[in-house]
């Protein structure tokens, strides 16, 4: 019963790269840890790449918002990892080209357009 538990558990919630978070950067949403409780935000530097966090299905919208928010400082921030810089890039591209193709645009959205500027500075950089 608690291997139930604890996999319907994850399936609420995402992980995210925890170096992506810091007191500099603080989400307005709650970070778990793998045991489901509440994660304190610490220096981004220092932070293995791996290290991870988690994020509940029903701030995933608010996730996303933070990345777009926050993708240049993340993107040029040369203390993370390029795993962790990529990884962000990677969801900001994926939601809205998602947006994009459930709205039926036929140009990019504005945000589409600076997460495609900052990946195209990001891999002539790496």
């Amino acid at each position: 019963m608690a291997e139930f538990a604890s996999s319907a558990l994850r399936a609420r919630r995402a992980p995210v790269p925890a170096a992506l978070f810091s007191p500099r950067r603080p989400p307005s949403f709650v970070l778990f840890t793998a045991s489901g409780v509440r994660a304190q935000l610490t220096p981004a530097a220092g932070r293995p790449a791996d290290d991870l966090v988690y994020v509940s299905r029903f701030d995933f919208v608010a996730l996303i918002g933070y990345l777009r928010d926050h993708l240049a400082p993340i993107v040029n921030d040369g203390a993370l990892a390029p795993d962790v810089r990529a990884w962000a890039l990677h969801r900001v591209l994926v939601a809205e080209s998602v947006l994009v193709a459930r709205t039926g645009s036929a140009m990019p959205g504005r945000e589409l357009v600076a997460a495609a500027r900052e990946l195209a500075a990001f891999t002539t950089r790496e």
